[in-house]
């Protein structure tokens, strides 16, 4: 999730397993870990059973899909090194979508570099996962302070 949230970082969370808006910050359970991931839409398996599209910014791919039961909250704030932010609010749900749309954007880019160096070999893929990565950061440079509030640690 860099560099939204920083490994080891904590995250204040409303437990819910409802419905979710596009860019939310939602914590499921993964294998034998919870993760943080951007929650981008949902969609169906083949047997028509819901499943939700995530990604951690800047990850290459969407995650496989996740299974609602898996999730246990949606992310309320979050902890940088300068202190606690909320991810609430104008500002902060504006951020929010544009990230998921970045995320949506830039994992199509990555599965199609992928498919080109697959049959090309011309090395597209660690390419866009930069630009990716270097995008995120700019617009986390620029934006997220701007953006966001500061909330008091939870205690």
């Amino acid at each position: 999730m860099r560099p939204t949230l920083l490994p080891g970082r904590s995250v204040r969370v409303t437990f819910c397993t409802g419905e979710f808006r596009l860019g939310d910050l939602v914590v499921f359970r993964q294998v034998d870990y919870l993760a943080v991931h951007r929650f981008l839409g949902r969609s169906r398996d083949p047997g028509g059973a819901l499943r939700l599209k995530t990604r951690g910014d800047g990850a290459q791919r969407l995650d496989p899909a996740v299974d609602p039961a898996r999730v246990v909250g949606r992310v309320m704030a979050l902890e940088r090194p300068d202190g606690w932010w909320s991810v609430d609010g104008g500002g902060a749900r504006g951020y929010a979508i544009a990230l998921a749309l970045h995320d949506l954007f830039w994992a199509a880019a990555g599965a199609w570099a992928g498919r080109i160096d697959g049959v090309l070999g011309t090395g597209w893929g660690p390419r866009v996962g930069r630009l990716d990565a270097g995008l995120l950061l700019a617009l986390d440079t620029v934006g997220f302070r701007a953006l966001h509030s500061r909330v008091a640690p939870p205690p």
